[in-house]
């Protein structure tokens, strides 16, 4: 979910500016990138199936227990995991967006995005710079199969 600064963080940051806003950026782009890490590794689909601890979660995922742990805290302070006494589920959020047994599946448009983000845009400074855009979006797409197919779902 996206971070929403509670009214005394919007004080401080926006109106007397006395904590740098951009963190408020760099936390909204780490949370992306765990949330696509865990679409990736298949976290949200493994859970559609229902509760699991999170060294369950890491053993049928092939995933490192530590660093599972790690991921699902995250998730969890995101909002898109829940702890329970039987392990972690997905919460309602996630269940409608972000698993493939939904008809609103939101997950490829995310590793779309992702995808952007991490390849098409790693020369935006150039970009600016030069006025002109170092390759096409269409012209592109077009040698990305996994990524045309997620825009294709999306």
């Amino acid at each position: 979910m996206p971070l929403l600064p509670n009214f005394l963080e919007r004080m401080v940051f926006f109106t007397l500016n006395q904590g740098p806003a951009p963190l408020l950026d760099m936390f909204g782009a780490i949370g992306f990138r765990v949330v696509v890490t865990a679409i990736h590794l298949g976290v949200f689909e493994t859970l559609d199936a229902g509760p699991l601890a999170g060294d369950s979660l890491a053993q049928k995922l092939g995933a490192d227990t530590e660093g599972m742990r790690l991921m699902l805290e995250a998730l969890e302070a995101l909002g898109y995991v829940r702890k329970q006494s039987d392990g972690y589920v997905n919460t309602p959020m996630t269940k409608k967006w972000l698993v493939s047994s939904s008809e609103t599946n939101f997950a490829p448009f995310c590793l779309y995005w992702d995808t952007l983000l991490s390849k098409l845009m790693t020369n935006l400074d150039q970009s600016i710079h030069s006025g002109k855009s170092p390759e096409n979006l269409y012209g592109w797409i077009e040698h990305q199969p996994e990524t045309s197919g997620y825009f294709q779902q999306a």
